[in-house]
């Protein structure tokens, strides 16, 4: 497990507290140094019409991941073919064009992963200068890695606002995001890292366990990369939360790797939702289920993270319906950004550890979450004021 969020307890109430706390310092040290940069970036997105205005705190986030993932990802950036970048995006699409051959298209994917784009292939300290043409070259890269579908197109509009820009100016903005990125990955881990303590270890055997698989860029994400989707979830359960609580209708989107009986699992298919029969008294998923049908909320079990923007296209645009969507760190962030996309009013629970059969654990041990805070989701209960009350 890379990540537990109740490392010494039963329930993980002391990491919600800690990293909303938290999110308010980042969000108080990112808003000295960057609001002017948001403030001016909004009037360029209004201006040009190109995206419907969100909380500042939304920009914010972006301008953390952006110097995150130049830290992580440019020198791998720079150095990747245009051919091979090609060639990836064409076996996403066909990937999703021909599911029957999604097995082979992956062997290949983790051909050309492990070779281009393992992050544990470069050196740490090396990164790429910073300038308009590198930032187009990293979101090329993010883009052709799949793993960060909602991320480019906000890093698109970036993009488009620094091109009108000078060289000084994109340089500036650029390395301040670079530096104020630093200091997040160092001041993050006497914070949160006792969340993550297992990740450097576990990175240690990417090599040896995780070559040539097509997750091997997902896996192989640093302690800073948790920190940061840890942070963001709670930033965007803030946006969201007002347009969520005027939604009649709770939906709870639970991953399939919360199932006590895994593969031997009952549940059916319902016009494409997947639903618990209850087969097992002791399931999480049924638990939860059963609490649903007395409160008046639904459940769905999700797959695979790779269906969340299947499941979301059902209830675009639809304001009588507020999501809770439950998965673990790594992937909360991504859910977030594609329920925004859709316009779906969304919370988000975190998953307490990781160790699903697809990439954590060979045999898959059932993964768990916090009830209070799901609670707290669904029925405004005391704990989510708690956490409000003790950051004023």
């Amino acid at each position: 497990m890379t990540y537990k969020l109740n490392k010494e307890e039963v329930y993980s109430d002391e990491f919600y507290g800690i990293l909303a706390n938290y999110t308010d310092k980042v969000l108080f040290d990112y808003s000295i140094n960057f609001i002017d940069y948001v403030l001016e970036y909004k009037e360029f997105l209004k201006k040009e019409e190109l995206e419907e205005l969100r909380a500042d705190e939304e920009y914010l986030l972006e301008i953390i991941s952006l110097g995150v993932f130049w830290n992580q990802y440019s020198i791998l950036a720079s150095k990747l073919p245009f051919f091979v970048a090609s060639f990836s995006k064409k076996l996403n699409l066909w990937r999703k064009q021909y599911p029957k051959h999604k097995k082979n298209i992956d062997k290949v994917r983790g051909i050309l992963y492990t070779l281009f784009y393992n992050p544990l292939n470069k050196q740490n300290e090396i990164i790429a200068h910073p300038n308009l043409e590198n930032f187009k070259v990293l979101n090329n890269w993010l883009d052709a890695s799949s793993e960060f579908k909602q991320e480019v197109i906000r890093f698109e509009n970036w993009i488009k606002y620094l091109s009108s820009k000078s060289d000084f100016y994109v340089k500036d903005f650029i390395l301040k995001s670079i530096e104020a990125a630093l200091k997040f990955e160092l001041e993050s881990v006497p914070v949160l890292g006792k969340y993550t303590s297992e990740v450097n270890e576990f990175l240690k055997h990417q090599y040896t366990k995780y070559m040539w698989r097509e997750d091997i860029i997902f896996t192989a994400r640093r302690e800073a990369e948790y920190h940061l989707n840890m942070v963001g979830a709670e930033i965007m359960n803030r946006a969201f939360r007002s347009k969520y609580e005027d939604t009649k209708r709770k939906v709870v989107l639970l991953p399939a790797c919360m199932k006590e009986k895994g593969d031997d699992c009952k549940a059916i298919n319902i016009n494409g939702d997947f639903k618990c029969t209850a087969c097992s008294n002791t399931c999480k998923i049924n638990k939860i289920d059963k609490l649903g049908r007395i409160k008046n909320y639904e459940t769905c079990i999700i797959p695979h993270s790779s269906d969340f923007s299947t499941w979301l296209e059902k209830w675009s645009g639809n304001p009588e319906i507020g999501l809770v969507g439950v998965a673990c760190v790594l992937n909360l962030l991504t859910g977030g950004y594609e329920a925004k996309a859709l316009d779906i009013p969304i919370q988000c629970v975190f998953l307490d550890a990781c160790s699903c059969k697809g990439h954590w654990n060979k045999e898959g041990i059932p993964t768990d979450l916090n009830d209070r805070i799901l609670n707290n989701m669904l029925f405004k209960k005391t704990l989510f004021m708690e956490h409000q009350l003790s950051r004023n």
